[in-house]
């Protein structure tokens, strides 16, 4: 916050120092206009067409100066107030680790980097992290992969396959936000409470390949059903086979049960 007012204090102040340019850039330039006929008598035409040169120049460099500075301070005001918005947005929304709702995964994992600070110098708890950061990218893939699939078929029919993936990315939210909740009572420099992260950010990252694994099969079980799409072997049992596999996961409780 104190960067971002100390940049517009320097924007605003820049266009301070253009507008007293530009005002003296108006006035030589007026002056010369005003005693064309006397700078002509006293120091002849050539000196008044280079001083009238100069002025026009230094006038066209200050206004150009001023509008630069005009369109700097504009921009960061845009900046700030959209910042402001997104701000309040996130405010709206609730704690990052809220209990009822639906969780953020992108506010998850910001939280989760926020709270991870302290432990970054330990090789393993550094591992531990990357393979969790791992599990929710590998979630987001397999949801764009998802849409792509529904999209470019047409399958409008399996619409709620999405919703059964939604119920997986928030169980591994829900599997983090535990991990998170534990690491704040953590101190990064007690060597049981070391050995417990690492039991803790296991456990979380076991229950979540898991539940990728299956999410895996799930969508190859789509992928295979709309491929046999108008063959009379087309059926769409093994669908709703793993549809019931990720559920049941899901109820299991993740981590903590």
């Amino acid at each position: 916050m104190s960067t971002q007012i100390a940049g517009t204090n320097k924007i605003s102040g820049a266009l301070k120092i253009s507008v007293i340019v530009l005002a003296i850039a108006c006035v030589l330039k007026l002056v010369v206009g005003i005693f064309n006929d006397t700078i002509i008598v006293y120091f002849g035409i050539r000196i008044f067409t280079a001083l009238s040169s100069i002025t026009t120049v230094v006038l066209i460099v200050a206004a150009a100066l001023f509008v630069i500075a005009l369109i700097n301070l504009l921009t960061s005001d845009a900046k700030k107030k959209k910042e402001e918005m997104i701000r309040e947005a996130l405010d709206d929304k609730g704690p990052d680790l809220k209990m009822k709702g639906e969780l953020d995964p992108d506010r998850v994992r910001e939280n989760l980097k926020e709270t991870s600070k302290g432990w970054e110098n330990d090789t393993y708890v550094k591992s531990a992290m990357e393979a969790i950061y791992r599990n929710m990218d590998d979630m987001d893939g397999y949801q764009t992969k998802l849409k792509i699939l529904l999209d470019s078929n047409g399958a409008e029919a399996l619409r709620d396959t999405e919703d059964v993936l939604n119920k997986v990315e928030q169980h591994i939210c829900r599997n983090v936000r535990k991990l998170i909740n534990i690491m704040i009572v953590l101190d990064y420099r007690s060597v049981n409470d070391r050995e417990l992260m690492l039991t803790t950010a296991k456990n979380c990252t076991d229950d979540n390949k898991k539940l990728l694994e299956s999410t895996r099969n799930f969508m190859m079980a789509v992928s295979q059903f709309l491929n046999s799409q108008g063959d009379d072997s087309g059926t769409i049992h093994e669908v709703e086979s793993y549809k019931r596999i990720l559920t049941d996961q899901i109820q299991e409780g993740g981590i903590y049960r």
